[in-house]
């Protein structure tokens, strides 16, 4: 199989505002056109000003995700990558649940971390999947977590989201093994980012999202097809072998 490369291509990319999304558009823009989603309005300004094509929206939102799409049809009708990078995710006490009392509630919280952080991943990898299979050497790049092999347990959604999308990434690259579509998932460990707004565990020390991205870089130029970054190694391993321990080790406190 031939080296790959993330240059002279169109990426669209969810996520890309802050923590590793933005050390992406960073990296990738000298060399692409890159297309940043994201909801904040204030960072899609601040990149556009240096030259970053923005759209705004909430992927979670299958009507915005048509809108895109629509736009991109429009614009940018040959874009060749789509990576997946956007989620957030909090704490969560199960057993201080209090029960549902009415049926005409909003969404409630696991809703809400499922639907950002797995259906609205599938979501736009199925809206993408037919342009991307009429393009050359395209990429559909899903962010995952280390925490897929071993979850912690104070974030049960996003563990099991994170889990779901992991799956589906691995049935997505087999059904595309006779296509001219790459299919990569990474997997990055703890990583010193807005996303961790309640603070960073002791425990456990993070990696910067540069190294985050040039571990991306290589890998794809590797044609890794799952790129497990620092202690995510460590977590595949333990998984296979010694899975007890390693739920222990990602949730001792």
């Amino acid at each position: 199989m031939k080296p790959q490369k993330l240059a002279g291509k169109t990426i669209v990319i969810s996520g890309g505002s802050s923590g590793i999304g933005l050390e992406l558009v960073k990296r990738l823009q000298p060399d692409n056109t890159v297309i940043v989603l994201g909801r904040d309005k204030e960072k899609l300004a601040r990149l556009e000003a240096r030259g970053v094509v923005t759209f705004s929206l909430d992927i979670a939102e299958k009507s915005e995700r048509n809108a895109l799409f629509r736009w991109l049809d429009d614009h940018y009708p040959h874009f060749d990558v789509l990576i997946n990078n956007a989620g957030w995710s909090r704490p969560h006490k199960l057993a201080a649940r209090l029960p549902v009392q009415s049926d005409d509630e909003d969404c409630e919280d696991y809703e809400l971390e499922l639907r950002h952080n797995l259906e609205a991943h599938i979501g736009m990898t199925l809206h993408a999947l037919p342009r991307l299979l009429t393009r050359p050497d395209a990429f559909i790049i899903n962010v995952t977590t280390g925490l897929v092999y071993n979850p912690k347990a104070a974030s049960p959604y996003y563990c099991a989201a994170k889990a779901g999308l992991h799956s589906f990434t691995q049935s997505l690259r087999e059904q595309m093994k006779e296509h001219d579509l790459q299919v990569v998932e990474v997997l990055p460990p703890l990583v010193d980012t807005p996303f961790h707004q309640q603070g960073l565990p002791a425990t456990i020390r993070a990696v910067t999202p540069r190294s985050v991205v040039h571990a991306i870089i290589k890998g794809v130029q590797q044609n890794r097809h799952e790129i497990r970054i620092g202690l995510s190694k460590l977590a595949y391993i333990l998984g296979r072998i010694q899975p007890s321990l390693g739920f222990h080790l990602v949730n001792r406190k």
